[in-house]
């Protein structure tokens, strides 16, 4: 029978499945204010009688582009809020099933209120900054690259068909739609241009801002259950877009309360999301049978037999990143560990992926390695 720590592993992974629908419906709708913004400016140049040396209108243009812009961005800001705060309830609900499921008894509740889960949302941080801040960011970025180019065009006698291509994207002749709030809408399609830079931009604080939600939800959940939960396990997606440190952290514990290195390996405990666009997470390490048990009775349930079985004892770690990689091509090897000289090292058996980085997870330099493998 598979451990309780392989079911909580399927639990995570199944509803990883919902939570990248999720991740992608909430990066279509900042894009889509995004779309908004790029018409709207096209619209402005296109209606512009502008010649060069008009300074004047040259600096009126560029701020009814900067309002245009700042009025997008802060639509986009404020609907990912409210997105988050909508999908906070219902990643907490999602992490207490999937526990109850791996024990297949209802032991766990959901317990954060509104203001908690709220707070979650406004005041979690991504690489040291609230999401508002890089919402601010990504505005300025923004303003910075089309009003610039703008005033470059102009400068340089640039036609407006040619400005609008170069900034906004070159005309594919299709149409496509998008979407704006719950609103659909149809334009001609635009591709590339250096407006493009903003949308990745924005797709990466969206995906970051949704797993920083859901882990720290998880993580939450999983504080306020201490008296079953001993530890917490790293879960790192296996795939070749997976990190160097995110496999380097995959399958290490620490404590649930703490968080202290547990077996051995001496890596500081970094919450997830640890770099832009990071997917790992963490699941639980449930083995307090007795009080498991106390707690099922309180509420008039009994765990199965089974399962108390796969509960009693130390909990097996999931299947390890190594084991994963070690079944892969040399070239995704390489690209997880950064690079041929490094893939080496893992093929020969040297070193183990939790030996790539260092242990605040910073990635460790080939040289650095050569002398740990030695």
């Amino acid at each position: 029978m598979p451990s309780i720590i392989d079911k909580l592993e399927d639990g995570v992974y199944s509803h990883a499945v919902d939570l990248n629908r999720f991740e992608e419906n909430m990066k279509r709708r900042a894009i889509g204010f995004l779309r908004d913004m790029a018409d709207d400016i096209n619209k402005l140049l296109s209606e512009t009688t502008l010649k060069t040396g008009e300074d004047a209108r040259l600096n009126e243009l560029k701020r009814q582009i900067e309002n245009i812009i700042s009025e997008s961005h802060k639509s986009a800001k404020a609907d990912m809020r409210s997105q988050l705060i909508d999908f906070a309830p219902i990643e907490e609900k999602a992490t207490v099933d999937i526990m109850n499921d791996a024990l297949e008894v209802k032991v766990f509740n959901t317990a954060m209120t509104p203001g908690q889960l709220r707070a979650i949302v406004d005041d979690n941080l991504i690489r040291g900054a609230v999401a508002s801040a890089w919402w601010d960011r990504l505005e300025d970025n923004t303003k910075n690259r089309i009003v610039k180019g703008i005033q470059l065009g102009f400068s340089e006698g640039e036609s407006i068909e040619d400005m609008k291509d170069r900034l906004l994207g070159k005309r594919t002749g299709q149409f496509e739609t998008y979407v704006v709030g719950d609103k659909v809408r149809r334009r001609y399609e635009r591709k590339g241009g250096w407006i493009s830079m903003s949308d990745k931009d924005a797709e990466s604080l969206v995906r970051t801002a949704v797993h920083n939600v859901s882990s720290k939800v998880r993580d939450d959940t999983y504080m306020a259950n201490l008296d079953v939960i001993d530890a917490v396990e790293s879960v790192a997606t296996l795939d070749s877009r997976t990190t160097t440190i995110c496999a380097s952290y995959d399958g290490l514990r620490w404590t649930a309360d703490g968080h202290k290195p547990i077996g051995g390996h001496g890596k500081a405990y970094l919450p997830t999301p640890r770099h832009w666009g990071c997917r790992s997470t963490h699941v639980p390490v449930i083995s307090a049978l007795d009080e498991l048990d106390n707690i099922a009775k309180q509420k008039g349930f009994k765990i199965p037999p089974a399962i108390r079985a796969s509960v009693s004892g130390p909990q097996p770690a999931t299947q390890s990143m190594d084991s994963w990689l070690k079944k892969q091509s040399v070239s995704r090897q390489n690209r997880i560990v950064g690079g041929k000289q490094k893939g080496d090292l893992f093929r020969k058996g040297k070193l183990k992926l939790k030996d790539f980085t260092n242990r605040r997870g910073d990635p460790l330099t080939l040289e650095e390695l050569k002398r740990k493998g030695n």
